[in-house]
């Protein structure tokens, strides 16, 4: 029995009807890691997160990014942006098994079953429903020939994902030293990403290479490079380069003759370029960035702001969007100021054993910045 409840307080969604627009995602959210039950619902092009620590902001986000769920794998993904990857020292056997799952549960009750449900365009309709099927059968490998301890007892999680067109899909797939054979490929498309809080860092240079390859057989590379010229000047002519075996993106700075890697000149230049290539690469889709303003100089800031907004307009991208920078939401103000019908402030907060989310429209939210009044 579910003893907690998060609900969004309705009292808090002041939206004038002109400022209203259709999201790409809106989100139900049941018996997901700190949420027993979360209705989100009011969004719009720029959804920006605040909370204090433990909240659930990289947890809303991490919601929406698996609401599009293609295949299991992309848990493993936000299970290692969270520091927690895979292990081989888990023993084989059912314990060992859904230990690898269960911070995914509400309470880590896993006799309950996950919903992640989004409604919007038809790009990102989709619910997504995790339980363990006790009816399933499966194989379970290890890397190496000893035998496996209580194979038989595994009951295997199942990632049930319905499409917008009404078709469900059963995924299973691997996680640590599980191997689950899978019977055919899935053939679900997403057109979501997520950028971790660590991304400037943690993801390889050659991957905002491609995405900017990519854009470049597309034709807008041009606008991504003017994208990033605006914010950075003293970076340009933008170009792929294959450097010992790899390929990198190189740039022209003032002070030196010859083009050198992007990340090289700056982290934060290489994750602007790397945002703006992932929102093009998603168009009619959705992107969440965990802690935006990190790695950015907060001088900066309103025009990462402005691009980040002009980017997402311009391939139709909603963002998903969390910070605990007071700079960082002070420098929305000038683009918020000139599109306040694309702006919501998502508020999460902890009352007793409550999660709560309260979502304000683009006036308020720009009311609140320019009272100084604290959001975070």
């Amino acid at each position: 029995m579910i003893t907690t409840r998060s609900v969004i307080d309705e009292s808090a969604l002041i939206i004038d009807a002109k400022d209203a627009y259709r999201p790409m995602i809106e989100s139900l959210i049941q018996n997901f890691k700190c949420f027993a039950d979360l209705s989100v619902r009011g969004l719009g092009k720029v959804n920006v997160v605040v909370g204090d620590n433990a909240s659930g902001k990289t947890a809303l986000l991490e919601a929406a990014y698996l609401s599009q769920l293609t295949s299991p794998q992309l848990v493993q993904k936000t299970k290692t942006w969270r520091g927690m990857g895979p292990s081989a020292e888990f023993p084989m056997n059912r314990e060992g098994y859904e230990s690898q799952w269960k911070n995914l549960f509400f309470e880590q009750k896993q006799g309950l079953a996950i919903e992640l449900e989004a409604t919007g365009n038809l790009e990102n309709t989709r619910k997504v429903r995790a339980f363990y099927d006790t009816k399933a059968t499966i194989e379970v490998t290890k890397d190496d020939d000893s035998p496996a301890a209580d194979s038989s007892a595994i009951i295997p999680i199942v990632f049930e994902v319905t499409d917008s067109a009404g078709v469900v899909h059963s995924l299973m797939g691997p996680m640590g030293p599980f191997v689950i054979q899978q019977k055919q490929p899935s053939p679900l498309n997403s057109q979501a990403a997520f950028y971790p809080s660590t991304y400037a860092t943690a993801v390889p240079a050659e991957e905002a290479t491609k995405q900017f390859a990519d854009m470049d057989v597309m034709g807008s590379s041009d606008f991504i490079s003017q994208a990033v010229q605006d914010v950075f000047p003293r970076v340009s002519n933008l170009s792929p380069a294959k450097i010992g075996g790899a390929w990198l993106l190189f740039c022209k700075v003032p002070e030196l003759r010859e083009k050198i890697p992007v990340h090289q000149v700056s982290s934060g230049i290489h994750k602007l370029i790397a945002l703006l290539a992932g929102i093009a690469a998603q168009e009619n889709g959705a992107v969440m960035i965990d802690e935006i303003d990190n790695g950015f100089y907060f001088k900066v800031l309103p025009k990462v702001w402005e691009v980040l907004h002009r980017v997402a307009s311009h391939f139709k991208v909603q963002l998903i969007v969390s910070t605990h920078s007071r700079e960082g939401l002070q420098a929305i103000l000038p683009t918020l100021r000139k599109a306040k019908e694309d702006f919501r402030l998502i508020r999460v907060e902890i009352r007793g054993k409550k999660h709560v989310a309260k979502v304000f429209g683009g006036k308020d939210f720009e009311a609140a910045l320019e009272t100084e009044t604290e959001v975070r």
